[in-house]
């Protein structure tokens, strides 16, 4: 036994990837308590995304018994009862899951487990090769069904407020005479899923969150959530385990609960009311002004940019307009300065000289003959 707790804690260091959640024992078929010389196989049942050679180990009564996935009994003794517990690696054990065996003549059987809101069927069976006749169920001292030939009992929507303890009597045949015999069971319903806690996630909107967890075995259990403000519904019950407060003004501030039931509504139950204090409009405005500002303070800055190129540019263009002017008033004094000293006019017109001349001394004309006709 040593050499192979040995081997298992060994070959346990090759498993890469450890698992997440606790590993759970499941029996098959699904009865906690059998009679002597029946068979159970009990699985090792985990959500694990481990690689590599995974290392299943068994304990019974917190003692090593078993290496492997599944462990199986064949023929069940007396000495098979007691709790057991898997391990995957070196993860926590599973919770212990309690077999009976029994060599009497009437067993009331129940499931190994059993979850608030489940239909659960009891079974009252005698041994096997034994003939059983009229069977009648109680519960807590009072009769739930009469003597029948029923010899199963569904009880409906089980709840998990208290350990509810069933019986049943039957007339089991001996030696060709029928004799009362009767077993008993505890059901002590585990809960489905945890109460719903709410949190609120700050933002614009505000977020409200329903939080709850399903017991690894019901995981693909359907949840519906609803939300309420002051004792009003503000979301129906839906898939969704969110709401949104839809503006964070004070209208909506106030005291918060969300509730949380399966899709047939057998179980249901509400989260602890949570005051929630929505900002004022005020606030987010400021807000949203603070989110803005550095978009505005680099426009501002490439407007200003633009127009200090612009003054430059046009600064510019009249320094070079203002410099051209005086060329061209420099240029037509020079002009002018030229033409007066080379034509010399400074008082009246210039005639030239030989013009002059021809007008103080006009010449002399020579009188032009006349012809007379006689």
């Amino acid at each position: 036994m040593h050499v192979a707790v040995i081997m298992s804690l060994f070959l346990s260091s090759w498993v890469k990837a450890e698992t997440t959640t606790r590993p759970m024992v499941i029996f098959t078929p699904e009865w906690n308590k059998i009679f002597t010389g029946e068979a159970i196989t009990m699985t090792c049942d985990v959500r694990s995304m481990a690689q590599g050679v995974l290392v299943y180990t068994w304990y019974k009564d917190g003692h090593w018994l078993h290496t492997g996935k599944s462990y199986t009994i064949q023929q069940a003794q007396h000495s098979h009862s007691g709790n057991y517990q898997c391990q995957l690696g070196t993860s926590d054990r599973s919770d212990s899951a309690r077999l009976d065996v029994d060599n009497g003549y009437l067993i009331l059987q129940a499931p190994l487990y059993v979850y608030e809101g489940d239909n659960v069927t009891l079974r009252c069976t005698q041994f096997p090769g034994y003939a059983g006749k009229l069977t009648a169920f109680y519960k807590d001292g009072m009769v739930i069904q009469d003597w029948s030939l029923e010899s199963e009992l569904l009880i409906e929507n089980i709840d998990n407020t208290s350990n509810q303890r069933y019986k049943c009597t039957k007339q089991v045949q001996r030696h060709l005479l029928y004799y009362l015999h009767t077993d008993e069971v505890t059901i002590s319903a585990q809960e489905l899923f945890t109460p719903p806690v709410l949190r609120v996630i700050e933002g614009d909107p505000t977020v409200l969150t329903c939080d709850t967890s399903l017991s690894p075995l019901r995981e693909t259990t359907e949840m519906h959530f609803s939300f309420y403000r002051d004792g009003q519904n503000v979301q129906s019950f839906s898939t969704a385990g969110r709401f949104s407060i839809p503006s964070a003004w004070m209208k909506d501030s106030g005291s918060y609960t969300c509730q949380v039931r399966t899709s047939t509504s057998e179980v249901e139950k509400t989260s602890v009311p949570l005051h929630v204090e929505a900002k004022r409009k005020e606030t987010n405005n400021t807000n949203n002004l603070v989110s803005i500002l550095p978009v505005t303070l680099v426009v501002l800055l490439l407007v200003l940019v633009v127009a200090i190129l612009i003054f430059v540019y046009r600064r510019k263009q009249i320094w070079l307009s203002v410099n051209n002017q005086q060329q061209i008033t420099v240029f037509d004094k020079e002009d002018t300065i030229e033409f007066e000293e080379k034509y010399a006019v400074s008082e009246g017109p210039h005639i030239p000289q030989d013009l002059q001349m021809s007008f103080d001394n006009p010449p002399a004309y020579s009188k032009v003959p006349t012809l007379e006709i006689a």
